[in-house]
């Protein structure tokens, strides 16, 4: 079991004594003695021994002490066994019950382990506790376009940063999927417990480069903050996960601290997203029109078609109401394609009726969900109704990567005659290089760049170089939020070719866009 040969050692008891682990010697030697005492004729005992080679073995000894009719131990009859290879596949056994396979986190029933404890220590000491769920967001576009390996390295590099991200002390699991969970100790305060949150998100955020590929994933978090020992595990979780519901509601990316606010909203959302398909049938669902116009002569130069939703119950809803919580529940494509018809019908009309229009632009919240299938059937619907496609731009979300497949479904639209537009240029997570390869050749600035461009020279300065790169890229500029004159002159100063926003008119039914254009003739 040692490998030693019977002439390498002293058959003593000093020589079995010396091979026992030094930590573990004095432990057993008291047993032993125990055992000689009297209080006890059983010897059951492990306990590591060193190998010929200087590796430790693992004994079990059972040994059975036989007494004189005097009671005196008179010898010991036994037998030794080496249990090594045993307890090493009971410990990966065990290891396995509570750890995740592919990252080495604790899997979902450690956390329920480590949420008890939380709770328990909650209700022993008062040291109170911070729950926070974390789902990745675009993990599911990345996975089916750069398939599982390239995956499963995501998955890898993503439990690795929240690792580097958390205190010691702190607890991370993954629950399956792209979701994890974070235990965080000692914080009752709002502030320090997003303040984690935001770290994890921003090192989420990070690109990842894996086989040759650089993308990247984003992260929203649900938090629940834990300072009622009466409140039990399963409203804990159901909290966080209500929070986190939010953070995916408002675009991903986001931390939302769980209030009691936030339920009737959830509900509300579950609500509209039942509603949807026979809103899409019932005609309940239109477009208002928000016009763009040249900033150099003030001609208009194009109409965004805005998504409107008259609900029975909830009276009306603008698409930031609801088509973030739609989208990243499966409808994005069905929603998209009925924007797509719905524009198509009314610019049809509009030409018959001799109303010009310039380009319609269609919002792409969520370009992941482009594929060339969907492509080809907008390009469709738009021959459908006798429009050239080339009175479409789609304006895509800032979350944009040169992914094959996504390339691929805006070749589509290109060729055909669309115009491609980044959306929040500027403050978009986006590589600039990627855009022409992309076809982008119209970018719209950022909302929050707008904001103080009269006001703040800083902010100004911000808009001229992102104005300046897109220009160097060959790129038109959209200025959006124009709601006077000052920030009008100042887009039209840092060299923007159009503009939208208040100003300029807000959104309106398709017969106040024509009433306008009948007007300024």
């Amino acid at each position: 079991m040692l490998g030693y040969q019977d002439h390498e050692l002293l058959s003593a008891y000093e020589t079995w004594q010396a091979l026992v682990d030094p930590q573990h010697r004095e432990a057993l030697l008291d047993s032993i003695q125990a055992q000689l005492d009297g209080d006890s004729d059983c010897f059951d005992v492990e306990y590591p021994m060193a190998h010929k080679d200087g590796h430790w073995v693992l004994i079990l000894s059972k040994a059975h002490i036989v007494r004189g009719p005097d009671g005196v131990p008179q010898r010991v009859v036994g037998t030794h066994f080496d249990v090594t290879g045993e307890r090493r596949a009971q410990a990966r056994v065990a290891h396995q019950a509570q750890h995740d396979a592919l990252t080495g986190l604790a899997n979902r029933l450690q956390f329920r382990q480590r949420l008890e404890s939380a709770r328990a220590r909650l209700a022993a000491d008062g040291t109170p506790y911070v729950l926070h769920l974390l789902d990745l967001d675009r993990f599911k576009q990345r996975n089916d376009a750069f398939g599982h390996q390239v995956g499963d390295r995501i998955l890898l590099v993503v439990a690795e940063r929240i690792l580097h991200t958390l205190r010691a002390g702190d607890f991370v699991a993954r629950l399956g999927g792209d979701e994890f969970a974070v235990i965080q100790h000692g914080v009752e305060d709002a502030n320090e417990a997003r303040q984690l949150a935001v770290r994890l998100i921003a090192a989420i955020n990070q690109p990842i480069q894996v086989q040759g590929v650089t993308t990247d994933v984003g992260c929203s978090v649900g938090v629940r903050i834990v300072t009622d020992q009466a409140l039990g595990a399963e409203a804990v979780i159901e909290h966080a996960d209500i929070a986190l519901y939010q953070s995916k509601a408002r675009g991903g990316d986001h931390v939302t601290v769980y209030s009691q606010e936030a339920l009737p909203l959830r509900e509300r959302d579950s609500q509209l997203l039942r509603d949807l398909p026979a809103a899409l049938d019932a005609g309940e669902l239109f477009l208002a029109f928000q016009p763009e116009i040249s900033l150099k002569d003030g001609h208009r130069s194009g109409v965004e078609c805005l998504l409107r939703w008259r609900h029975p119950r909830f009276g009306l809803l603008t698409a930031g109401d609801f088509v973030t919580n739609v989208e990243t529940r499966g409808h994005a494509a069905r929603l998209l394609a009925w924007v797509v018809g719905a524009a198509a019908e009314q610019a049809r009309q509009w030409i018959g009726e001799g109303v010009a229009f310039g380009q319609l632009s269609i919002n792409v919240t969520t370009p992941d969900s482009l594929t060339v299938s969907l492509a080809e059937q907008l390009v469709e619907r738009m021959h459908a109704s006798a429009v050239d496609p080339s009175a479409f731009k789609f304006e895509l979300g800032a979350r944009l990567a040169a992914r094959p497949a996504l390339c691929a479904a805006l070749a589509v639209l290109r060729r055909a005659g669309c115009t491609l537009c980044l959306q929040d240029f500027g403050t978009a997570a986006v590589a600039i290089a990627d855009l022409p390869a992309m076809g982008i050749s119209q970018v719209k600035l950022a909302p929050a760049l707008m904001r103080d461009i009269v006001a703040d020279a800083r902010a100004r300065q911000i808009v001229q170089a992102a104005i300046d790169m897109a220009h160097a890229l060959h790129m038109g500029v959209v200025a959006p939020m124009i709601e006077d004159e000052a920030q009008r002159a100042a887009a039209t100063g840092c060299g923007c070719e159009w503009g939208q926003g208040l100003l300029v008119g807000p959104p309106a039914p398709a017969a106040t866009h024509a009433a306008a254009v009948a007007g300024m003739h």
